[in-house]
């Protein structure tokens, strides 16, 4: 009976001070103290809360949570919060445990409106998220160091096996040659044999001049100078450049070159040469009808029909110039392969536009403007070739990295995100890792071409240098820096 009149008088008490305005605040405040009067605080309090006091909001809140009511609790605290009270932000960090992200954002609201304890949490937990980044960064590491021993047997292996490869087909090749030598050796001594018998009796009259002389006849105006020699073997690199390699361009030069040249020694030095490369070198795509044109005989009639002056010549002593002549080319034929060698350094070491890429079995490489290969494909993704560096990404890592035009790492694959070098720099983001379709943690910088650090790693965002200045975003600052890393201008935008 008296805990009903008890009751009783306490609602009275409600309505009669209901309208006291600030003072439900101080009574609030003042019972909540006091254990036994926890109920009449009560109602203090919610009237308090409900007018938007921060310090009323936070006790009711905590009664509430005493009752299990979470979810209206959170809500006054929330209200109190929004209000800079750093107890009711702390009070939600704590019930917010489960939350990670939300915990960290209360306990930092504490600590920025001045809980000390509130501080203390943000410290832990920065502790405790370094710890876990550090074990993670560990375990990333032995995972790293397993890929590359793996990489490095793999390599190992692949090596073997292309030498194998190149051994089997090294061995294809001399095989191939050595019956293509023997068939051409078939038909040239059949034709040979029918080319004698149609000249028999001037043969055998030119072999009794011949038995006269232990050294062949050479033709007047024929000796080959070492001068000569070099200008036809750079003119036949030339030519097969610029055909390549098509034995129907190399006629068609010729048979020009007797036509309309004014040296027509120059031409015989280049129709003897290419008749010698067709019997040395082996050249894919040959036509029986091609292959006939480089011989001997044909050499031998283009020059009769082209030169007045080896018309009256003997076929016999014209056969035995046409032999010392191409002994002479042979014996100078490395000149031709350093010439060979020269060709190919020179457009190895094209400049940027000459290197295309492309993808093979989903990783990408680079070819010459030719189509011969000239970086492997072992990329999982490329860019363009700028001031002699390419941006790549490493198969084996994911991570960005720079290599020169021959394919040698300048920069190791080390970014989570970089970008192509525009006038001498290159934008990378350090320390950073994926989240999501993006990097975080980590910040903008700027690299020369050798791989060092031009401009810090300091910017939230960072564009291409262009007409010697970059757009980039440092603590919320927008602005333009040259490329010393110097402001131009900034804005607060």
């Amino acid at each position: 009976m008296l805990r009903k009149v008890f009751s009783i008088v306490i609602i009275a008490n409600v309505f009669l001070l209901s309208g006291c305005g600030d003072e439900d605040v101080k009574k609030c405040l003042a019972l909540s103290n006091d254990e036994s009067k926890s109920l009449l605080a009560e109602d203090f309090c919610e009237i308090a809360a409900n007018k938007g006091d921060p310090q009323a909001q936070k006790l009711f809140a905590e009664i509430l949570l005493k009752r299990a009511k979470r979810k209206q609790a959170i809500e006054f605290l929330q209200a109190a919060a929004n209000q800079k009270n750093g107890e009711a932000m702390y009070r939600l960090a704590e019930l917010y445990e489960s939350d990670k992200q939300k915990e960290q954002f209360y306990f930092q609201q504490s600590c920025d409106a001045g809980i000390l304890k509130g501080c203390e949490k943000v410290n832990e937990l920065n502790n405790q998220a370094k710890q876990e980044l550090n074990k993670i960064k560990e375990e990333l590491e032995r995972e790293r160091a397993i890929i590359e021993a793996k990489f490095v047997a793999a390599e190992q292996a692949k090596q073997k096996a292309e030498q194998k490869w190149s051994e089997e087909q090294q061995a294809r090749l001399k095989a191939e040659r050595l019956l293509q030598e023997a068939e051409e050796k078939i038909r040239l001594a059949e034709e040979r044999v029918n080319e004698e018998k149609r000249t028999k009796a001037e043969i055998a009259k030119q072999e009794n001049q011949l038995k006269q002389s232990t050294l062949p006849v050479p033709l007047n105006g024929f000796k080959i100078t070492q001068t000569e020699l070099r200008q036809t073997f750079s003119d036949f690199v030339a030519e097969i450049e610029r055909s390549n390699f098509s034995y129907l361009a190399l006629e068609t030069w010729v048979k020009n070159c007797y036509a309309n040249s004014s040296l027509k020694k120059g031409c015989f030095y280049f129709d003897v040469l290419a008749s010698i490369t067709d019997q040395v070198l082996s050249f894919e795509n040959k036509s029986r009808k091609t292959h006939s044109f480089f011989n001997t005989l044909h050499v031998r009639n283009r020059a009769f029909q082209n030169i007045a002056d080896l018309q009256d010549i003997p076929v016999v002593q014209f056969d035995a110039t046409f032999q010392q002549l191409s002994t002479d080319l042979m014996n100078n034929f490395h000149l031709f392969e350093e010439m060979q060698k020269v060709r190919k350094n020179r457009l190895a070491q094209k400049a940027d536009p000459n290197l295309q890429k492309f993808e093979q079995n989903g990783l990408w490489g680079f070819t010459d403007q030719f189509g011969n290969v000239l970086i492997r494909p072992e990329y999982l993704a490329v860019g363009g070739f700028y001031n002699g560096r390419a941006v790549v990404k490493s198969n084996y890592n994911q991570m960005w990295g720079f290599i020169d035009t021959q394919g040698n790492w300048v920069v190791k694959p080390q970014f989570c995100m970089a970008g192509r070098f525009s006038e001498g720099l290159a934008g990378v983001y350090q320390n950073g890792y994926w989240q999501g379709d993006k990097c975080v943690g980590g910040k903008w910088g700027y690299l020369n071409t050798t791989g060092n650090w031009v401009i810090n790693p300091i910017f939230e965002k960072a564009e291409r240098f262009k007409n010697g200045k970059a757009k980039v975003t440092y603590k919320g600052i927008i602005g333009y820096i040259d490329k010393m890393g110097n402001w131009i201008n900034m804005t607060n935008n």
